[in-house]
């Protein structure tokens, strides 16, 4: 595979840890105050599930990774 495959692989990775820490310190802040989690109920579904998709592309890019890397 191409160098710029790698390249999309390592920027998808950097982002997806970015994501899971911002969305980690956003639950952690709802459940700190829990009136907020009953106020901001949508906010805190919406944090959980970007916190899935940051998940899932940590997952997606470590495939991107290993099959951009692989020899053939």
């Amino acid at each position: 595979m191409s160098g710029s495959f790698l390249a999309c692989a390592i920027v998808l990775l950097i982002i997806s840890v970015l994501q899971i820490a911002t969305t980690s310190i956003a639950i952690q802040a709802f459940r700190d105050y829990s009136n907020l989690q009953q106020r901001m109920d949508s906010q805190y579904k919406f944090m959980i599930t970007m916190l899935v998709i940051a998940c899932l592309g940590v997952i997606t890019s470590c495939v991107m990774i290993y099959f951009s890397t692989k020899i053939v």
